[in-house]
């Protein structure tokens, strides 16, 4: 049985591309300089920005190896259906 934990990790973990596209948006809207103010050419990136743009696509993958593990814990430890019933199954 999923926890209310284990169901917030799957949810909030597969929905953080929400939060890298709202944090880009912000981050590329805030950003900007006056033309002519920098020498042409790539950009630094700030720590905030790698945060915001990778973080997210982490996310998922960790949530979804966590909840792999409780799965296969929690299925290891269950009883099986036919131990349940007392007959035995196929």
């Amino acid at each position: 049985m999923w926890t209310t934990r284990d169901k917030l990790i799957g949810t909030l973990g597969g929905m953080s591309w929400v939060v890298a596209g709202l944090g880009g948006l912000s981050l590329s809207a805030g950003g900007s300089t006056a033309v002519g103010s920098g020498p042409p050419g790539p950009t630094e990136t700030s720590l905030l920005e790698v945060v915001v743009f990778v973080v997210p696509f982490l996310l998922p993958i960790a949530a979804a190896i966590y909840l792999g593990i409780r799965l296969r814990a929690h299925a290891s430890t269950a009883p099986r259906s036919h131990e349940r019933s007392g007959q035995d199954g196929p």
